[in-house]
């Protein structure tokens, strides 16, 4: 089975869609908050169509947990009767913590067969502060900075920092902060104090450091990539990627802000823990597959509450390719170069799972016949991915 020719990628990643969805609801709050840049990625999509009608009672957030978490608490916040709906992927995804957040504001939020209902007269608190419990996500604590704009009052809010996703909660809490949000922080407890106003009004957003890792990983497994206007400095936890390559011993070269990512031969193990950066897992789980020796990935626990059950989804396509793994709820362990080349062709089904698809695809460029079927769900987040790395 031979390999495909080699990958040669030169340019810029699409715009950050997590930092992008965060500007758009500041632009919902103040209007003349100019983002310079957009992106075609479903989820941006979703959440422009649904702060650009603000008279709609109905908002179908698609796919977008993150579109439909953020814009909880922003409907919420104004105030009124609001129906999120969505398709049922999404609907099934765990979202008990939304009527126990909601419920500490002041606002309902009732669970139908279509979608959930939202009735509120604007945010009330109830107690002395709001307890925020995150098993799944940290979107919902984001949410609640991202709509805590001229409040009336100090807002008190406290969430456990040892919680999942933390880092993304981090991201966001520096992204108000540097468009002017004064947030006071001790210990667990935070308070948004009242009256906060924005003092920035232009903002360009970041390259997605996720899409990026996806480009450059294929590159270390087969070409060469180049990335132009590069920069270390990062709200993003994924920015972290360079570093982890380094680790794994792939050839990158930094100057006069390019990152130069070169195919590498040899890959190293890796032992790491990535409860900061779980978008990275799919794509890093393949390249941990080449290396010389066994990798074992840790903090992973929440991935079973992402688009799909990405531990399992992973184990399966890896089973499937004779690449041999260990999972237990919280790791994974790769031993690598037991793929073999002669594995029969099969079909795989990526869950309408756009990081599961771009892992899925990277086996295919080096040589697994793998016939990948749900290739559109890569529209999430990276709608140019297959023009970029070529056909599969």
């Amino acid at each position: 089975m031979a390999e495909k020719k080699e990958f040669y990628f030169l340019g810029k990643a699409p715009l950050s869609k997590s930092l992008l969805n965060r500007a758009l609801i500041i632009r919902g709050w103040f209007p003349d908050f100019d983002i310079q840049g957009t992106s075609s990625c479903d989820d941006i999509q979703i959440m422009t169509k649904a702060l650009e009608n603000p008279s709609a009672k109905i908002i179908n957030c698609g796919l977008s947990a993150s579109a439909f978490r953020f814009l909880a608490l922003y409907l919420s916040r104004k105030g009124g009767e609001y129906f999120l709906t969505g398709q049922p992927a999404l609907l099934n995804r765990q979202m008990q913590e939304l009527p126990m957040i909601l419920s500490q504001l002041g606002v309902s939020a009732i669970k139908e067969e279509k979608g959930w209902q939202i009735s509120s007269e604007g945010w009330k608190p109830q107690g002395d502060y709001v307890n925020i419990p995150y098993k799944t996500t940290s979107q919902y604590a984001s949410g609640l900075l991202l709509s805590g704009w001229n409040l009336k009052r100090d807002l008190f809010f406290a969430l456990n920092r040892n919680q999942v996703s933390f880092a993304h909660f981090k991201m966001t809490l520096d992204f108000v902060q540097q468009l002017g949000m004064d947030v006071k922080s001790e210990g667990t407890e935070y308070c948004i104090p009242a009256g906060q106003t924005l003092q920035v009004f232009h903002y360009k957003p970041e390259q997605d450091r996720n899409s990026l890792f996806a480009l450059a990983a294929l590159a270390a497994l087969t070409g060469k990539a180049v990335f132009s206007d590069w920069t270390d400095l990062s709200l993003q936890s994924e920015a972290v990627f360079p570093h982890i390559l380094e680790k794994m011993g792939v050839s990158l070269k930094k100057e006069n802000h390019t990152l130069s990512v070169f195919k590498t031969d040899h890959l190293k193990p890796l032992e790491m823990n990535l409860c900061s950066t779980p978008d990275l897992f799919p794509v890093l789980s393949v390249l941990c597959a080449k290396a010389n020796g066994t990798s074992r990935l840790s903090g992973l626990k929440h991935l079973a509450f992402k688009e799909s059950h990405r531990l399992n989804q992973m184990e399966k396509l890896f089973q499937l390719s004779n690449i041999a793994v260990e999972k237990t709820e919280d790791t994974f362990t790769i031993h690598g170069n037991t793929l073999r080349l002669s594995v029969k062709p099969f079909e795989f089904d990526g869950a309408g799972d756009h990081r599961i698809i771009m892992a899925a695809a990277l086996l295919k460029k080096i040589g697994v016949p793998i016939q990948i079927t749900g290739k559109e769900a890569v529209s999430k987040s990276f709608p140019d991915f297959f023009k970029y790395i070529g056909p599969v």
